[in-house]
């Protein structure tokens, strides 16, 4: 029986470690795959109810009163300070982000679609935090350009740089999230040198569900702060 994928980062600034569960031969439930990670890494769990909007939860405010597992608020990042809390992020092919402060206790996760981008929800979650020219970031596995066949609809949206060469289909065109993404940090003042990329393309990946693969389930992209 092939174990339950998953791969850890060991970046090189900060305090913190990033793993990703992605696909198991026999798919357990999202609350045992949960309690599974709390097993490994010994850390109460946060999660959202994310809904493809602009809304953010800031943990350095509102601190979650419970033993386990929170995911009952419907947001789509999270700004923390809590560091007996791993932050997750479901996807299964939008785009996990994870940003950190390599010398203070402050850490937190965006998920963005295109709906997402649309809205700026990465914008308006950093605009909360003070000092975000010195965060790191790490932009996870999500759909990659030639995966991701949009309408006009979707691609006028963006800038025409973030737009690939027209599809084979007519009136379609590939979006390139990771430009998106790499605009939207530098309009912030964000270095470039400031952000890791993993590129794996979820739709074509054996390891990673996407739901343009025609997969249910969702990879959970975990953050977690090094020591309680």
């Amino acid at each position: 029986m092939k174990p339950h994928y998953h791969k850890t980062f060991h970046l090189p600034v900060g305090k913190i470690h990033i793993m990703i569960y992605g696909k198991d031969e026999n798919p357990l439930s999202l609350e045992e795959t949960l309690s599974k990670v709390r097993q490994k890494i010994q850390r109460k769990m946060f999660l959202l109810q994310q809904v493809h909007g602009s809304e953010y939860i800031d943990l350095r405010k509102n601190i979650p009163e419970n033993n386990g597992v929170s995911f009952d608020q419907e947001a789509d990042a999270i700004i923390s300070n809590q560091k007996d809390y791993a932050l997750v992020i479901k996807t299964a092919d939008c785009v996990p982000i994870f940003f950190w402060h390599p010398e203070k206790l402050l850490f937190g996760g965006i998920h963005v679609g295109w709906r997402g981008l649309a809205k700026k929800t990465i914008t308006k979650t950093l605009q909360a935090v003070d000092d975000r020219e010195n965060l790191y970031f790490w932009v996870g596995p999500h759909i990659q350009p030639l995966s991701y066949e949009v309408g006009e609809e979707v691609y006028s949206l963006f800038l025409d740089e973030c737009s690939m060469p027209t599809s084979p289909n007519p009136g379609k065109r590939y979006l390139n999230l990771n430009c998106i993404v790499h605009h939207e940090l530098e309009d912030l003042g964000i270095d470039n040198s400031r952000v890791f990329y993993d590129r794996e393309d979820t739709f074509h990946s054996n390891l990673l569900y996407s739901h343009r693969g025609g997969d249910s389930g969702r990879n959970l992209n975990i953050l977690y702060w090094e020591s309680i």
